[in-house]
């Protein structure tokens, strides 16, 4: 590599910490009064999407980790035995997931509910709600390329969460989901599949489903700097709107398998 490259690569480098030290926080300390919060509500309001390092305790995610492994292993030796009987029981096992009640529907609530992560979801997203499993949580898992399956899609699409909402409720009306926290039970985005946010993405539901077409749309209306796919360590949580674009962040080099928990609630103070 030539000085000239060197230099370069460090700019973009420096450049690219400036702008992740906007949506990245640490974890304030333990019974922090609200004003702690401020900052991560401001930029939460302004960015769409913030990442919270440290939110949720390892050894937690570790023993979900754990059972999520084992519950899909058993779906994958169901599919590879009777496809159709999978597809009737779970028609969402091809997008990935299983039901998040499979790991425990009290590990899921513990996490939710008895963990620093309630904290932010309270003083950031202005939701004071206890979480109910099943109806509030998601579990899904991504394999990165040489692990994947051809019952299962190799990545997820952009897409808006809020769409999927309004399409389950009578003549579209007004759905009650306004945010996602997002938490990885692994590491995940450099050696295994993350997620890609497009920051300050917050406009009105559109209409459609995933697709590749979604591509030139972020392209062209919010520009590759909004484009935002961060390495996450097993502790973080990564929350935005219902209304932010974003989609599975996956590449050829990656190795591992993810596995990821949502949480998704309803009351938007941002609106």
């Amino acid at each position: 590599m030539s000085f000239l490259h060197a230099i370069k690569d460090r700019i973009d480098h420096t450049i690219k910490e400036r702008f992740d030290l906007a949506v990245v926080f640490r974890r304030p300390p333990k019974f922090s009064k609200a004003s702690s919060y401020e900052d991560m509500k401001n930029a939460f309001a302004k960015e769409r999407c913030i990442l919270i390092r440290d939110a949720v305790d390892p050894g937690l995610l570790d023993v979900m980790a754990n059972l999520a492994q084992a519950r899909y292993a058993r779906w994958d030796k169901l599919s590879d035995e009777n496809p159709e009987k999978v597809a009737n029981e779970n028609s969402r096992f091809c997008q990935g997931h299983i039901p998040a009640s499979e790991i425990g529907s009290t590990l899921l609530e513990v996490l939710a509910n008895e963990t620093y992560l309630r904290q932010f979801i309270g003083h950031v997203c202005g939701y004071h709600t206890r979480f109910e499993c099943p109806r509030d949580f998601l579990l899904r898992r991504m394999l990165p390329p040489p692990l994947q399956r051809a019952d299962v899609v190799p990545k997820v699409a952009y897409h808006q969460d809020e769409y999927f909402a309004l399409a389950s409720t009578p003549d579209m009306a007004k759905p009650q989901l306004c945010f996602t926290a997002w938490v990885p039970l692994v590491a995940c985005g450099v050696d295994a599949p993350g997620l890609t946010v497009v920051r300050k993405s917050d406009e009105p539901v559109m209409l459609s489903e995933p697709g590749e077409g979604w591509d030139g749309y972020v392209d062209r209306v919010y520009g590759a700097d909004a484009i935002w796919s961060p390495a996450m360590r097993r502790g973080d949580v990564l929350f935005f709107t219902s209304r932010a674009i974003h989609g599975s962040h996956v590449t050829p080099q990656m190795t591992k398998p993810r596995y990821s928990v949502e949480i998704r609630g309803g009351i938007n103070t941002f609106t």
